[in-house]
């Protein structure tokens, strides 16, 4: 080896080792800006995580609240169908109890026109109340025509005048007295004018009772 490729080789040596500090300065600015980076990509990272989070928070926050609302919707809509399926079966049992209640009525008030007993006392009222309600003169007097003669002859003489009777085929209870134009209507037929009203005081009684 010559004495100038030694000497060449020995500043070169002396150049790499000059340059290691410069070397070292530069790997530790890489280091640091890599760091910085990953830290900065880190950052990042978790505010995108925080930003889905949130985000899927509310999210879910909506479907929570569509389907409450979507089941209290549904639960509105069911009670009412129940409440007019309950009103709908009051008002059949209702109507079944009336229809019950009104043969009843009529069935007690034809056996009590049957008893003679009780048929006598029903027109000594009827006539009580037509001398205290209708005016004077002659009346029309309506009955079934299965009343005995016996009774009609002593409803006739019971009167001040005698009234014109007058058996009527559509009325098997009761007595319809009429004069002018006044009308007392105490017969088993006559009650279907005061029905509703009759049927209404049930229900009020049976309410009453509940």
């Amino acid at each position: 080896m010559t004495a100038d490729r030694q000497q060449a080789m020995a500043e070169a040596g002396v150049e790499a080792r000059a340059a290691e500090p410069l070397l070292a300065l530069v790997e530790d600015h890489r280091r640091q800006l890599c760091e910085r980076l990953l830290a900065q990509a880190q950052d990042q990272a978790q505010a995108i995580v925080a930003q889905g989070r949130a985000e899927a928070r509310q999210h879910l926050h909506r479907a929570v609240q569509q389907e409450r609302a979507r089941a209290h919707g549904e639960l509105a809509a069911a009670r009412a169908h129940w409440q007019t399926l309950r009103r709908r079966h009051q008002q059949a049992q209702q109507a079944a109890l009336l229809a019950a209640a009104w043969e009843s009525l009529g069935a007690a008030l034809r056996r009590r026109w049957r008893d003679p007993a009780a048929r006598r006392a029903w027109i000594a009222k009827l006539l009580r109340e037509a001398l205290a309600t209708l005016p004077g003169g002659t009346w029309e007097i309506r009955h079934p025509p299965d009343l005995p003669e016996d009774e009609l002859q002593r409803m006739r003489e019971g009167l001040p005048l005698p009234p014109q009777c007058l058996a009527d085929a559509e009325l098997t209870a009761g007595l319809c007295i009429r004069s002018d134009h006044v009308v007392l209507d105490g017969s088993l037929e006559g009650l279907a004018s005061e029905r509703t009203r009759l049927q209404g005081q049930l229900l009020a009684a049976l309410g009453a009772e509940a």
